[in-house]
């Protein structure tokens, strides 16, 4: 009976894997599509999609469920750190051909990232996470943070700029405005008694000028514009369903094949399950940087940490100040949770690592051969290191 558990958890985890890529590919295509369309930075698109960390949330939430709260927090810790060290570094790895650089979005991003990092990882050294006043203002952080998203988003989607008229469209209204100016002087030449009919005929000339030119309205409408943005999407839902269910597939199946480990829950959590459940993540960086998409390579990681070090953290670090899970037991049960120093600095040197590579590998950086390759190496064993560590040192913690 247990060879066959572990045989169907190895097929499923194979499904999972197939699942993910073919979620990853229609996602990168349907997000970069949609970013064309609506003029907006393909971070914005794929900084809510990508980011939005179903598969963690509910991990988190059935860790809690079952009493497990250093298993919720190890794997919010090392998630946060393989999203950087691990997926954005294989994206800088597997990244060919043209190289778009980073662009202020995302410098941006990766800043405010830095800035939330920094606050949990002294939260966690001053050992004052883990109480309700912290966890509102982390849950505060995420609802700030979804609706500037959504409001950048809704702009971009429903508001039309002066500046963004078709080049046929310009060029009509030229040509419009030309024709009724010369109607209009002819008709003023002809005879001083029709100068009433004439000026009211310029007045009707100038109200249909404005129509066809090239002055557009701000702020107007389109409703034509938010319909043909359906399909694109309807692609992108699909793409990240996918991601979401291959990501819950993985995170189970290797949570059954991982039993047998004699590791503590932190360490299991930061080292097994988070490895598991950041495959989605991985999987969609190799594949934004193999094609030079820089900007769901960096929403793939920042979206990803917001969400964790927000959302799922503030939930966290609310359900253990409400069931007084931080205080070590005496009888030694599953309910001790804590941040060790050695996980808070190299969360926090993940995030720095992230904000430099942003900042400094523009495209004259980018484009010298190898740079950015050797680059996504050195966070890779950055990463290799924090599973040594996990492995050795918090292995029974």
């Amino acid at each position: 009976m247990a060879d066959f558990e572990t045989i169907f958890n190895i097929a499923a985890f194979v499904a999972g894997l197939s699942l993910l890529e073919r979620g990853a590919k229609l996602f990168v295509s349907s997000a970069t599509g949609l970013a064309k369309r609506l003029h907006l930075p393909e971070v914005l698109i794929a900084i809510l999609i990508a980011g939005a960390e179903w598969e963690e949330l509910a991990v988190v939430a059935l860790s809690l469920a079952q009493q497990r709260p250093a298993l919720a927090v190890g794997n919010i810790v090392g998630s946060s750190i393989a999203n950087i060290f691990g997926a954005f570094a294989l994206g800088l790895i597997f990244s060919t051909g043209a190289w778009e650089g980073f662009d202020e979005m995302s410098k941006t991003a990766s800043l405010g990232l830095l800035g939330l990092t920094s606050i949990v990882s002294l939260f966690a050294l001053a050992d004052i996470l883990w109480n309700r006043i912290v966890a509102t203002l982390l849950l505060i952080t995420f609802v700030v943070y979804v609706v500037v998203v959504l409001w950048t988003i809704w702009r971009g989607m429903f508001y039309t700029e002066q500046n963004d008229g078709e080049p046929e469209d310009i060029e009509s209204g030229a040509a419009a405005h030309e024709h009724l100016d010369d109607a209009s002087s002819s008709s003023s030449s002809s005879s001083s008694s029709s100068n009433g009919h004439a000026d009211e005929h310029h007045e009707e000339a100038n109200e249909h000028s404005s129509l066809l030119g090239l002055a557009k309205p701000k702020g107007k409408f389109s409703l034509k514009k938010v319909t043909h943005n359906l399909a694109p999407i309807f692609k992108l839902l699909c793409g990240f369903v996918a991601l979401a269910i291959s990501g819950f597939i993985l995170s189970h199946t290797s949570t059954h094949l991982a039993e047998s480990f004699n590791m503590s829950d932190g360490a299991f959590g930061a080292t097994v399950l988070s490895l598991a459940t950041t495959l989605p993540e991985k999987f969609l960086a190799v594949m934004s940087g193999s094609r030079g998409h820089t900007g769901l390579l960096v929403a793939d990681a920042v979206g990803s940490n917001v969400f964790l070090l927000s959302l799922c953290l503030g939930i966290s670090s609310w359900s253990i100040a409400a069931h007084d899970w931080h205080d070590h037991p005496e009888d030694g049960a599953l309910s001790f949770v804590n941040i060790s120093r050695i996980e808070a600095w190299w969360m926090w040197a993940s995030a720095v690592s992230l904000a430099v590579v942003i900042s400094v590998g523009g495209k004259a950086v980018g484009k010298v051969a190898g740079v950015r390759q050797m680059l996504g190496a050195l966070m890779l064993m950055g990463y290799g290191g924090f599973l040594a560590v996990e492995f050795t040192i918090l292995r029974g913690e």
